[in-house]
């Protein structure tokens, strides 16, 4: 720990100079009394392999030191062997790249000069894998020097250089670095000699300062844009927020609206009012339409917002389609004393389209360039087309578009500053919506305009149908989702005697709602009131009306629920069922109809036309009951509304036949048979042939016996025994009433 090689001593000695030497088991040293230093002088004078005998130790008077050892005693001059002194020169004598040497003149070398006499140097971000290789001038005791090396910056302590004086790095990071080697005095670890080089490896470009800036750069950037993302992801939210509240509402006004409209047209239609009575009547109704065509809009905005909209489009005949609109149009024109022109430049050009949505597009541009024009002005629209497109060009003299706010035009719930000002209404959202809607279309949509002038809008769209997927095409044009109905005509329902005993369900939550439908319907119908659907599930099984109308949207139980209850209950489905409701998508129509509805109005609606839903229902009610009860065709072929009535029917007409020639099969066999109560049973038959059940199975025994007759293979007692008429008098009283001839007349009258 003191600088001894060992703390075994064999013996010790005091020379003249104050130094008190010692023998131990690795060699001979001494201590300076006066400087405390010790220093091992064994390897100087080549005297560290002998092996020391113990307490053998003198000094001559010639102050020679003598120590015995185990092949004799060593003399030695203790002055002059202590003044020997270590010299080292160090010489760097090659580097290498990658285990190449390199050389100053080398192509691409990063030395100027030898590396011997180089000081510094740099390297690219990829010679990051080196080596030295070293030697030490020293002809006398070179066993005596020992050598370490350093890189200052990537090692933490020295290293002891490895027996071929060759020392390597590799995978150093880029930075600024000195290697440092060092020729040492074995004994005391005196520095004999130093080498330093300063080297530095370069960054990669994608660590360098520019680099760095632009990734400063760019993440500021990205910043920024995550900063816009969020910031307009919160206002989408807020606007679909602020969407989704107008829907709802536009939902809920679509009830009043109704309320509105129907005892409008009823007032119009049965009341002998005054030209100024007409005139107040004229404007309330234009301006409930009105209501109604912003309601739909804002509707229509949401599904196109909500990416919901599908094209489902047909072939059309444009000039046809057009002149359709613009008669449409003419009439509003000529009440606002508006010249309303167009130009076709083709006389038949049949295209792609989407009808529903053309229509929006068409009564948007349409109606805003009438709205927005003044008394006395133009409206102009012109078709035309090319090669591969077709165009509509609709222009006015109307209030034009501040130059200022026209990049602003198709932006949700924007309205110009002239606009606002004007007399007319808009909810802003038109625009976008027809944008969104042509560019569905594969089309586009621009427009040019000068504020006090007027606007000219130009929409192209495509000729073929290759722009649209083959799922949206239809083969023929289709108006309507969901079936057409017959309007019988009013005389021909006061020739039905029976409508009075019609009893019709309504089911509606809105109590003013309800009283207008009861109160529309009540001249000619039963009507009795349901305010939710669990309600009018529980009226319908206890009252089996002979029509539901109900809304969709009720509190307890919806109308789609109670819908499908009751036309999967066979004691229910033979019940017509129309849906009443604001919901006007045609997804929401087609999942009404799938759920079993036989008829779907959409609010605001005209009472004439679900007065005509009613006739129609009634009409096919009788027609089918009718065709049960008639010998052509067999009560086998009548077609039903639905399958559990088909399903229904056919059990009871196989078990009339099965228990045809038994004369006491009744209405309590069916029961059993059918596991229905004599009451559901009586019920359900009655509302599909308007027959009690034991009449029922009276009028098929006395069909099948008009069969058999007819055949001529039996006589009239064979007949009436197989049919189950036990007694040929009853059985001939029975034929008569309802043939109204007799069994024998009818067999005569019948040709063979």
């Amino acid at each position: 720990k003191e600088g001894l090689k060992s703390n075994y001593i064999h013996s010790m000695k005091l020379d003249d100079w104050n130094r008190l030497w010692f023998t131990t088991n690795k060699g001979i040293s001494y201590i300076d009394l006066k400087t405390r230093k010790v220093v091992s002088i064994g390897e100087y004078i080549g005297l560290n392999n002998l092996e020391y005998s113990y307490h053998i130790a003198c000094k001559r008077k010639n102050g020679n030191l003598v120590f015995g050892t185990t092949d004799g005693a060593v003399e030695f001059s203790a002055q002059q062997e202590t003044d020997i002194q270590l010299e080292s020169k160090l010489i760097i004598t090659d580097f290498k790249l990658f285990y190449n040497s390199v050389k100053a003149k080398d192509e691409g070398s990063p030395l100027k000069q030898a590396i011997n006499e180089t000081s510094a140097f740099s390297l690219a971000y990829d010679q990051n894998s080196f080596s030295f290789a070293f030697s030490s001038v020293n002809f006398h005791h070179q066993h005596l020097i020992s050598y370490v090396y350093k890189l200052e910056g990537f090692d933490n302590e020295w290293y002891a250089a490895p027996e071929n004086n060759i020392i390597s790095y590799t995978n150093i990071n880029p930075g600024k670095y000195t290697f440092r080697l060092r020729a040492l005095n074995k004994d005391n670890k005196e520095i004999i000699d130093e080498r330093e080089l300063d080297i530095e490896v370069a960054r990669p470009y994608w660590e360098s300062g520019w680099a760095w800036a632009v990734y400063l750069l760019l993440f500021a950037i990205l910043l920024r844009f995550i900063i816009q993302y969020a910031k307009n992801k919160m206002d989408k939210r807020y606007s679909k927020e602020k969407i989704r509240f107008f829907v709802n509402v536009a939902h809920d006004i679509r009830t009043p609206v109704s309320l509105i409209k129907g005892p409008l047209n009823d007032l119009g239609e049965s009341e002998a009012l005054t030209e100024k009575g007409k005139t107040s009547l004229y404007i309330a109704v234009k301006n409930t339409e009105k209501l109604f065509q912003m309601v739909s809009q804002l509707l229509d905005f949401e599904k196109a917002d909500l990416s919901a909209l599908r094209l489902i489009v047909s072939p059309n005949e444009l000039a046809e389609y057009i002149q359709e609109k613009i008669s449409f149009f003419n009439v509003e024109a000529k009440h606002k004393q508006i010249y309303l022109t167009y130009d076709i430049d083709f006389d038949s050009l049949s295209v792609w389209f989407d009808r529903e949505k053309m229509d929006k597009i068409v009564n948007n541009i349409l109606s805003n360039a009438i709205k927005y024009t003044k008394e006395g002005g133009q409206v102009h629209i012109k078709v035309c087309q090319d090669d591969k497109n077709w165009s509509l060009i609709v222009s006015d003299t109307g209030i034009g578009i501040p130059a200022s706010e026209q990049k602003h035009l198709f932006k949700s719930f924007f309205r110009a500053k002239n606009a606002i000002n004007s007399k007319e209404t808009g909810s802003g959202i038109g625009l976008l919506l027809t944008k969104k809607l042509v560019k569905l279309h594969k089309g586009e949509i621009s427009f040019s305009s000068k504020e006090g002038i007027g606007t000219e809008f130009r929409l192209t769209f495509p000729k073929g149908d290759q722009y649209f997927m083959r799922g949206n095409k239809l083969t023929e044009y289709q108006g309507s989702d969901y079936p057409k109905v017959q309007v019988i005509p009013r005389e021909a329902e006061q020739q039905e005697k029976q409508s009075q005993k019609v009893t019709i369900l309504v089911a509606e939550d809105n109590d003013d709602m309800r009283l207008f439908l009861k109160n529309s319907l009540s001249t000619d119908y039963h009507v009795v009131e349901a305010s939710n659907g669990e309600e009018a599930m529980n009226m319908a099984l206890q009252l089996n009306p002979d029509i539901i109308v109900c809304d969709i949207m009720m509190p307890v139980l919806n109308g789609d629920a109670v819908c499908s209850r009751i036309k999967t209950s066979v004691e229910t489905s033979h019940i017509p069922f129309i849906l009443l409701t604001a919901l006007a998508d045609k997804e929401d129509i087609i999942k009404g109809l799938d759920c079993g509805a036989d008829d779907y109005i959409t609010k605001p609606f005209d009472i004439s036309i679900l007065k005509a839903r009613i006739r129609n229902l009634l009409a096919n009610r009788k027609k089918i009951r009718e065709a049960l009860l008639s010998d052509n065709p067999p009560a086998q072929d009548v077609t039903y509304t639905n399958t559990l009535d088909c399903e229904f029917m056919e059990k009871i007409l196989a078990l009339i036949d099965e228990c045809m020639e038994d004369p006491e099969f009744s209405i309590n066999n069916l029961c059993a048979k059918l596991g229905m109560s004599r009451s559901s049973l009586y019920n359900k038959l009655k509302a599909l042939t308007d027959q009690a059940p034991n009449d029922f199975i009276r009028i098929i025994r006395l069909k099948k016996a008009a069969e058999l007759l007819r055949s001529r293979r039996y006589n009239i007692s064979e007949v009436a025994a197989m049919t189950g008429f036990p007694d040929s008098s009853y059985f001939s009283t029975a034929f008569k009433r309802q043939y109204g001839m007799s069994p024998r007349k009818y067999l005569s009258e019948e040709p063979g």
